[in-house]
């Protein structure tokens, strides 16, 4: 079981017990029999340190050869999912470019309306100003004739009350007429 680490391993490496009371981690690198011992010497801890240090190599050990396994069983995929989202990615572009370019054209259009709109209200407005203008000058015209109307009413109905009210002027009393004399 080759594994690409940075210790070479033909076969799991194993913590050993020595007979002084320490420990110590057999590597064999090659099938041939190249082995490495690493020695613990510290009675207290060699055998935690020895058990440790067997388990790491060997759990490195089992993922880069599980990462090389995916590595290997998932090349052909990974190549087909790379084209794939490739042109995934093309096609979204093109896409996007398209939606853009549309709604550019749409935005024209809108502001093309709106420049039409707003040219129609502010001639509409205009055109209501006049109107306005005209209705205006046409109700002051009649309301200045019922004013002048109401003042000739009112006065005559003031001249028939006030003839009412006062009497009439006493005559003149009749003088006769002077009489001319002749004279001789």
């Amino acid at each position: 079981m080759a594994a690409p680490t940075g210790v070479p391993m033909a076969h799991p490496a194993t913590a050993v017990k020595n007979s002084d009371g320490t420990w110590s981690v057999r590597i064999q690198h090659t099938m041939e029999g190249t082995v490495t011992t690493v020695d613990f010497t510290n009675v207290l801890f060699a055998e935690a340190l020895a058990k440790g240090y067997a388990a790491f190599l060997n759990a490195k050990a089992e993922v880069e050869i599980g990462l090389d396994k995916i590595g290997t069983d998932l090349g052909p995929a990974v190549t087909d999912v790379k084209a794939d989202v490739s042109g995934a990615v093309a096609d979204a572009k093109a896409e996007g470019e398209k939606l853009i370019a549309a709604a550019k054209v749409e935005a024209g259009k809108i502001k093309a309306d709106a420049k039409t709109l707003f040219e129609s209200a502010k001639t509409e407005a205009a055109t209501l100003e006049t109107k306005a203008e005209a209705a205006f000058t046409a109700a002051k015209a009649e309301a200045e004739k019922l004013l002048t109307e109401a003042r000739a009413e009112v006065a005559k109905l003031l001249s028939g009350a006030a003839a009412k009210v006062q009497p009439p002027a006493p005559a003149a009393p009749a003088t006769p007429a002077a009489k001319t004399v002749e004279e001789e």
